[in-house]
C-alpha cells in the first residue's frame, strides 16, 4: 500500500471518529511518517523548521495588538472620533465603520485585526432592529483598511 493511501485511510478513519480536522490531519501525519520508517523527531524538527520562519510572526503578533486595542478600549474612542467626524452625514453608521476601520487598520497595520476590533462593535449597531440585515456586510471595515 503506498503512503498516500494510508494518509487519505488514517485521515478520513479519524474524521469518521469525530475527530477535530487538524488532528485528523496531524494524525494522519504521523501515522505515515511512521508507516515510511521516518524517525519521530523528523516530525518535531518539520514542525519547528516550519514555524520558525520569520515572515509568519509579523501577522499575529499584529492580530495579538488589535486584540490589545480592543480590550483597552481603544477601539470605542475611535469610534466615537469617527461619529464627531462623519456621524452627521447622510449613511453616517456605515461612514463611522469606514473612518473608524481605516484609523485602526493605520495604527494596528492589519486590515483583518481592525476587522476583528472594529466590527465587532460596528456590525451589530448595523444590523438594527430598523436596518435589513443585509446592509452591515458590504460596509464592514475589511474593505476600509486597503483605502489608507
Amino acid at each position: 500500500m503506498s503512503a498516500g493511501w494510508v494518509l487519505l485511510l488514517v485521515f478520513f478513519a479519524l474524521l469518521v471518529v469525530n475527530t477535530p480536522v487538524s488532528f485528523a490531519m496531524l494524525g494522519a501525519s504521523i501515522v505515515t511518517l511512521l508507516y515510511l520508517g521516518e524517525p519521530l523527531i523528523e516530525i518535531a524538527r518539520t514542525g519547528y523548521t516550519a514555524s520558525a520562519k520569520f515572515p509568519l510572526w509579523p501577522p499575529c503578533l499584529l492580530h495579538a495588538g488589535g486584540a490589545l486595542m480592543n480590550s483597552s478600549g481603544i477601539s470605542d474612542r475611535i469610534i466615537r472620533f469617527s461619529q464627531a467626524l462623519v456621524g452627521w452625514l447622510p449613511g453616517g453608521l456605515s461612514m463611522i465603520a469606514i473612518v473608524a476601520a481605516m484609523i485602526f487598520g493605520a495604527i494596528s497595520g492589519e486590515g483583518t485585526a481592525a476587522t476583528a476590533a472594529i466590527g465587532t462593535i460596528m456590525i451589530p449597531a448595523m444590523v438594527a432592529p430598523l436596518r435589513p440585515p443585509t446592509i452591515a456586510p458590504p460596509w464592514s471595515p475589511p474593505q476600509a483598511p486597503s483605502w489608507w
